[in-house]
Formats: C-alpha cells, sequence, structure tokens
C-alpha cells in the first residue's frame, strides 16, 4: 500500500504544495520549498484516494491538479459457482462474484495445469464446458477483481457423453426382404 508520486517540475517553480485526501475537489496544503518531484506516502490505506498538487512560480499559485488513486488489496468478497447439468455431455457452470471496491473482470477454469477458460466476465454468468472427456473432472474456478487480486473455488463436474456407433461392414444395397448383419462398435464419449 506504499505509492511514490513522480511529477515534472518546470523552470522557475519554487514550491510545491501536496495533499492526499478522500475528496476530489480538496485544496493542497502541505508546502515544499524548495520544489520537490516526487513523494512517497508509506501507508496509503485500502480504498479510493486522491493527491492534489500544485505548483509557485514568481506569479503565485498554479491550478490544482488531482489524481485519483484506488488501492485494493482484498480479494473479492464472494464467488459462488453450481454446477448445472452434471452428468449430462455439456454441464455449464453458474457463476456468482462480487468485489466492493474494483469490481469482477475476469474468470479462470483450470483443470490440474490445463487452462480450460480464461476470459473477461463481469459478476455474474453462465459458463457452458465443452471439449471434456466422459468422466469425473475438478475445476477449479478463480475470479479477479481490476486489482489482479483472486477468489478461488473447487467444483468437480461429471460428464457423460454418449456412446457412438462406428461401423466397420454394411452391405451397399439389400432386397427388401433380406436380413442385415452389421458389424461395428461403440466407442464411448464421442
Amino acid at each position: 500500500s506504499a505509492a511514490t508520486f513522480n511529477w515534472s517540475v518546470p523552470s522557475g517553480v519554487t514550491a510545491v504544495q501536496l495533499l492526499r485526501g478522500s475528496y476530489p475537489d480538496s485544496m493542497p496544503t502541505v508546502i515544499y520549498s524548495p520544489a520537490i518531484a516526487s513523494k512517497t506516502i508509506a501507508d496509503m490505506g485500502e480504498g479510493k484516494w486522491y493527491l492534489h498538487a500544485r505548483f509557485r512560480n514568481s506569479r503565485g499559485w498554479g491550478p490544482v491538479a488531482h489524481r485519483r488513486i484506488n488501492i485494493d488489496l482484498t480479494p473479492p468478497t464472494k464467488l459462488n459457482v453450481t454446477v448445472d447439468g452434471d452428468g449430462t455431455d455439456q454441464p455449464k457452470l453458474s457463476i456468482a462474484a462480487f468485489d466492493a471496491l474494483s469490481g469482477i473482470v475476469k474468470i479462470a477454469i483450470r483443470e490440474g495445469d490445463r487452462t480450460i477458460l480464461d476470459q473477461a466476465i463481469q459478476n455474474e454468468g453462465t459458463i457452458a464446458l465443452s471439449g471434456l472427456t466422459s468422466g469425473t473432472h475438478t475445476l477449479t474456478v478463480e475470479v479477479f477483481d481490476a486489482a489482479g487480486n483472486a477468489r478461488s473455488e473447487t467444483v468437480s463436474v461429471t460428464v457423460l457423453t454418449a456412446e457412438k456407433l462406428v461401423l466397420h461392414e454394411l452391405p451397399e444395397s439389400l432386397p427388401s426382404s433380406a436380413e442385415i448383419e452389421v458389424r461395428g462398435t461403440f466407442v464411448p464419449g464421442r
């Protein structure tokens, strides 16, 4: 939460006036003479802050510049993941997430080291899972706020895909009264 602020000091500037505050249009009150070009604030604290600055030269004080600073050190406060369609060939994840300071901006879904999804998301959404093989999968769902803080939840998803018959032998034509013999193999997960 420490922050260093830098700026260029124009020629002829003799002093800088600064203030860190919680209001967007405050007047700076702390004077640094001779003018400084950098200021480190050791403990900014979480939340929305403003840095206010202005320069003084031989004609007096100039206009005040205001810079908003957002500090978010806390992971998202909420992440709920619900599996819809468990045991089907295309289950879905319903996601509900919340972050009070900077908002939810991204979701990542992983199975072990393999990334299944990495995309932008807002506070909620439904994600169809495709490309998963038959069986039970342990997935890690992770949401990120705009400051890069993350919260994760692990869910178990069972995928059952229909079996497909692959034919090996099939006569090209048959009389209408003929019996047919079909040879093939059932292939799971296709």
